[in-house]
């Protein structure tokens, strides 16, 4: 694998296809993936967009939450990180 492939492209899609899988098979544990694989990223967008650490926190569970229980409403017809 190139690092290309490393850091955007290929292998950012194989963790979020297995992701996705693990979410829907209700996998012991995907939901933690979620938030590690994630959670940075939903807090910066909460952050930039409420102003608040503590609102950003309860933006970002909320999400990462709400995101675990509906991942069968995932179709892939965008990048998962897109749609989450």
């Amino acid at each position: 694998m190139t690092s290309y492939e490393e850091r955007g492209g290929l292998a950012v899609a194989d963790r979020d296809a297995t992701l996705v899988a693990q979410l829907r098979g209700r996998v012991d544990g995907a939901a933690e993936e979620l938030v590690g694989a994630y959670g940075d990223r939903v807090y910066r967008l909460a952050i930039r967009i409420t102003g608040s650490p503590s609102d950003a926190e309860e933006v970002t569970q909320d999400a990462l939450w709400t995101a675990s229980r509906k991942i069968d409403s995932f179709r892939g017809a965008a990048a998962f990180g897109s749609w989450l």
